[in-house]
């Protein structure tokens, strides 16, 4: 239907960035509309929402704009597009602090290049007498650079000792983008095709929710959502999550129907983290939730993009340049000819340096010979100690050759030295000019 919308627009000549706001627009009035004239009214509904994971729990579960992660798998499946990593979650909790009401989550999402972003995931609540469980799977993929679509399909049962069970498959439907390299928007429904469970008289719970979120720097998320149950009060939701270092972030939340606040933690270690939540509570027990991930592929999120995380990946990235400059370059590199890959094979030589002679060469000529790489600026003289054996300059320059052919002038003398053994005229070369001076005169003497 999306790419229908899409296909119409672009035949009237609307602009693609238009379109794309319009479809979205569309698809808000078509999520809202079944909630306004919703006449259904279940007498107890069931798959109520649990706080899903102690990172939402821990921001007041104000999540439906929090795009990257697992939490997109309950909160609004089109986030899950934005994911750079696989995540496997696994979560727990006693819900109002009593034993028999156990919630159980596990997750594993993880992206993919041609078919979007993919998440499984499996959750269990309650004890035996009243067992609620849900299987889920979803997807999202892009609509354009800066926003996407996603659903899920779930399959959820319910087990009552005295009713028996039933089992009903719901739909999801989410939409996130960005409208701002600080500001994530985003819309989901729960549920959207109303399903029925059968003979029991439950439903699960419909509910849309609206969010966004506000990133001024790095490390740092302000997240707001409003949820409307189909049948219940509108909730106000805010949450705030402050990363302190790389090992460690602090999370508060508050909400309304009912009122409410949150708090909780982050413990990074390598491969993933680790999350706790202390939910309170106006009238019962106050609740406690953990959550651990682990991590696969890349360990960047979306909305917490930590410094240090890019400067360690810096330094690696900086080490193999290193490692790669000290191999010799497999054939001798023309300054004259040479474009800037070829210029940086040789020891030591990166992309800028090899700008600056390139910038150089354009500027004032050819080279005429090696040591004019000097003359380069900011080109330092041990720089060229180590590659000028690598080097060399073509057009027929004079001190072009100097170098490699200075040593072999050096070596050809010896082949000369015979030659003063048989004319006078190479004796100075190699004999005392006062000792044969002498000789000569002596010769006349004994011939008188």
């Amino acid at each position: 239907m999306l790419s229908a919308l899409m296909n119409a627009l672009r035949r009237a000549r609307v602009p693609e960035r238009s379109g794309k706001i319009g479809v979205l627009a569309f698809f808000c009035v078509c999520v809202l509309l079944p909630f306004h004239h919703s006449t259904i009214s279940p007498l107890h509904a069931s798959f109520e929402e649990k706080p899903y994971s102690a990172r939402a729990s821990g921001m007041g579960e104000a999540m439906t704009a929090v795009i990257g992660d697992a939490n997109s798998l309950y909160y609004n499946p089109a986030g899950l597009r934005f994911s750079k990593h696989s995540e496997l979650l696994t979560s727990y909790s006693q819900i109002m602090a009593m034993s028999d009401l156990t919630y159980s989550v596990a997750a594993f999402s993880f992206p993919t290049r041609r078919f979007g972003g993919w998440g499984f995931s499996y959750s269990q609540f309650g004890p035996a007498f009243y067992q609620e469980t849900e299987i889920a799977v979803t997807n999202s993929v892009f609509l354009s650079p800066q926003a996407s679509f996603g659903y899920t399909l779930k399959q959820s049962s319910l087990k009552l000792k005295r009713y028996g069970s039933g089992s009903a498959m719901g739909i999801d439907l989410g939409v996130a983008g960005q409208v701002h390299p600080m500001v994530h928007v985003g819309v989901s429904v729960r549920n959207a095709n109303q399903p029925n469970l059968g003979s029991i008289p439950e439903s699960p719970s419909q509910d849309l929710r609206a969010g966004l979120v506000f990133r001024p720097v790095a490390g740092y998320v302000t997240a707001l959502d409003t949820v409307k149950p189909v049948n219940g009060e509108l909730s106000y939701r805010a949450g705030q999550e402050v990363q302190l270092s790389r090992l460690l972030s602090l999370r508060f939340g508050v909400q309304t129907s009912p009122n409410r606040y949150s708090a909780g933690l982050g413990f990074r270690f390598k491969g993933g983290r680790f999350d706790y939540a202390f939910i309170s509570h106006p009238y019962l027990e106050s609740q406690n939730q953990m959550t651990l991930s682990w991590w696969f592929g890349s360990q960047e999120e979306v909305l917490i993009a930590p410094t240090p995380v890019k400067k360690t990946r810096g330094k690696k990235g900086s080490s193999k340049k290193k490692k790669s400059s000290t191999e010799a370059p497999t054939e001798i590199v023309d300054l004259n000819t040479a474009s800037i890959e070829e210029l940086t094979t040789l020891p030591g030589m990166g992309r800028v340096t090899a700008q600056k002679i390139i910038d150089f060469r354009e500027e004032n000529g050819s080279f005429r010979t090696i040591e004019e790489l000097l003359n380069v600026p900011r080109f330092q003289r041990r720089m060229f100690l180590r590659i000028r054996n690598y080097i060399t300059v073509s057009g027929g320059a004079p001190s072009a050759p100097p170098s490699p052919p200075v040593r072999p002038a050096a070596v050809t003398p010896p082949p000369e030295e015979p030659a003063p053994m048989i004319e006078e005229e190479s004796a100075p070369a190699e004999e005392p000019v006062k000792t044969k001076r002498p000789s000569s005169g002596v010769v006349p003497a004994s011939a008188e």
